[in-house]
């Protein structure tokens, strides 16, 4: 491929560019062509050849070191999510242990008290899901300039992030309710 340089580029200081495809692996051939190219042209002071993954690696390793940033940033809010889930519930049910203990007394069903306890997250976790979404959609727009190749309301990542948060407030969910189904009724009524 021949481009040929204006007038007024200055052919001493502008750096000459040659785009090459190879058969088969370019790695394997950049001592061939490093050797043709000096062969050549052996007035150019030096002859550097790489691959053009090689160039693109070196622009995108800031950006992969960014993201690895954000993701690791982003499993940490939601590990802290789930704690601060598991500690509000677990909280909760203390505070409602005579009320749990006379319900099992007065003959309800351990499911009717887990699906009382797990009716309580679910208003607990969507309050928070709506709170959640409602910024992220206001935030979208200013890290758009950050993302390469996604759309800031990708419809992907705002239906799997609300399903992870869902996830893991079930996990936290699963002690407290184990814990309540299997309070004793005459041990929670002689606690108060």
């Amino acid at each position: 491929m021949f481009v040929p340089f204006g007038r007024t580029i200055d052919m001493e200081t502008t750096a000459q560019v040659l785009l090459l495809r190879t058969k088969g692996k370019a790695s394997s051939e950049l001592g061939a062509i490093s050797s043709a190219l000096q062969g050549a042209t052996p007035d150019l002071p030096y002859v550097n050849v790489r691959t053009l993954k090689d160039l693109a690696d070196v622009q995108a390793r800031s950006w992969l070191l960014g993201a690895t940033v954000f993701g690791v940033f982003g499993t940490l809010a939601l590990l802290l999510g789930a704690i601060g889930v598991y500690g509000a519930l677990a909280s909760s049910i203390r505070q409602r242990t005579a009320e749990i203990g006379l319900r099992l007394a007065l003959g309800a069903a351990r499911s009717d008290i887990a699906g009382l306890v797990l009716r309580y997250a679910a208003v607990v976790v969507s309050l928070g899901l709506v709170v959640g979404l409602a910024a992220a959609l206001v935030g979208a727009r200013y890290v758009q300039t950050l993302l390469f190749n996604v759309p800031a309301s990708d419809v992907t990542t705002f239906a799997a992030a609300p399903l992870v948060v869902v996830f893991a407030a079930l996990v936290a969910c699963i002690v407290p309710v184990s814990r309540a189904i299997r309070v004793d009724p005459t041990v929670a009524l002689r606690g108060e």
